[in-house]
């Protein structure tokens, strides 16, 4: 899955540096993504969890700041391809995985195994 994930990644990046060279708007860029990353969160809902949840003020917070975070990764990427190489910005950008790899163990306490470690 995180090798899929990376290609999907890194065609995101190449998408994004190569829609402005041809003419394309960042903005209009940014909105299709975020349209895309809306539907595919309901679909997913609706798909896997099949969970009844009750609307409450944290399920809403969570799915707010990742809305947010999510919008945040695309937004700087996007600026950062404006003014760099995507051999060099991307690879940089991919990091993230790896950034949450820590993370996961310091926050949510996952234990580091062999299979996750390679």
């Amino acid at each position: 899955m995180i090798i899929t994930a990376c290609i999907f990644r890194a065609g995101l990046g190449i998408a994004c540096k190569y829609g402005p060279m041809q003419g394309a708007s960042l903005n209009g860029i940014n909105l299709i993504i975020e349209f895309i990353w809306l539907i595919s969160g309901i679909g997913y809902y609706l798909l896997k969890e099949r969970k009844v949840y009750r609307m409450d003020l944290k399920l809403t917070a969570y799915g707010a700041a990742s809305g947010v975070l999510v919008a945040g990764i695309i937004f700087f990427m996007m600026l950062a391809l404006k003014h760099g190489n995507a051999s060099v910005v991307l690879p940089i950008a991919q990091m993230s995985f790896l950034l949450t790899f820590l993370l996961s163990m310091v926050f949510l306490k996952e234990k580091l195994t062999v299979l996750k470690a390679f």
